[in-house]
């Protein structure tokens, strides 16, 4: 189990051991004994059975690290676990052991199921932590500010939720630079979207154009010149003056020079 520390598997490795080795001996001198198995026959029995324990165990393990439910191995394992234990205490009853003896034979399988079910929390724990499915603990304001400060610990209490409620959706709803690069539009979701014209692009004044409507304006002029010219020619919206005089002297022209410049025509 990877989720375990050094210390944690060792001694489940050694709880282990022992196990098996009892229900080895057991299983072997059971079919031998009582059942008349061939020797080589009741060694590999053992050995059948616990493999399957310890295969569904490593998948319920592999399961336990995954998105994915691992409820069919874990169930084969705690099975393989329950048929073990009846069966060694089933020997000890067979030989004539009191209730100590039963619980000799019956506890090694029942003591490795335990620590592999809180083994496979821990790992699940860890997987779920890993895919940020689990919350972090929250920060801990103390028993006087709630008590001296009761809105304002209430209030930081509601920042800080809604901090990880915004980031939460923030890492789990894809921006749209990744939908853009990672998605293409399925045909449903491109009937959905709204249909986009194409404009022309709008005719800018420049300096060409007005030489052909006004052939008497030139660089030369001063604003107030070219602005009064461009009145008398009909053009009263002061943004389209602004644009008209800023295109002949080729640099930008301020509206409030053009405001000067129609209210001395008053």
């Amino acid at each position: 189990m990877n989720g375990l520390s050094k210390t944690s598997k060792i001694a489940f490795a050694l709880v282990l051991l022992v196990a098996l080795a009892l229900s080895w001996w057991s299983l072997y001198t059971l079919a031998v004994e009582s059942f008349g198995v061939p020797k080589l026959l009741a060694a590999g029995i053992s050995v059948a059975f616990d493999g399957a324990a310890l295969v569904c165990a490593d998948l319920a393990s592999r399961y336990a690290r995954s998105p994915d439910s691992g409820a069919g191995p874990r169930l084969a394992t705690y099975g393989l676990i329950a048929t073990s234990v009846f069966l060694n205490v089933s020997h000890a009853q067979m030989l004539g052991y009191g209730v100590a003896g039963q619980v000799l034979f019956g506890a090694p399988p029942v003591i490795a199921g335990v620590l592999f079910e809180l083994g496979l929390k821990w790992e699940h724990r860890q997987s779920l932590r890993e895919r940020g499915r689990v919350a972090e603990a929250m920060p801990v304001f103390g028993k006087l500010s709630w008590l001296m400060f009761p809105k304002k610990t209430l209030k930081g209490f509601r920042l800080v939720l809604l901090s990880r409620l915004e980031d939460t959706v923030r890492r789990s709803v894809p921006t749209q630079d990744t939908t853009e690069a990672g998605h293409q539009d399925s045909p449903s979701e491109a009937l959905r979207q709204p249909e986009t014209t194409t404009q022309a692009p709008e005719d800018k004044t420049t300096a060409k154009s007005l030489e052909k409507t006004f052939p008497e304006v030139s660089e030369d002029m001063s604003i107030a010149k070219l602005v009064a010219l461009f009145h008398d020619s009909g053009v009263t919206d002061r943004e389209a003056l602004r644009e008209k005089v800023s295109a002949v002297k080729g640099t930008e022209v301020t509206k409030g020079t053009i405001n000067k410049s129609l209210s001395r025509m008053k």
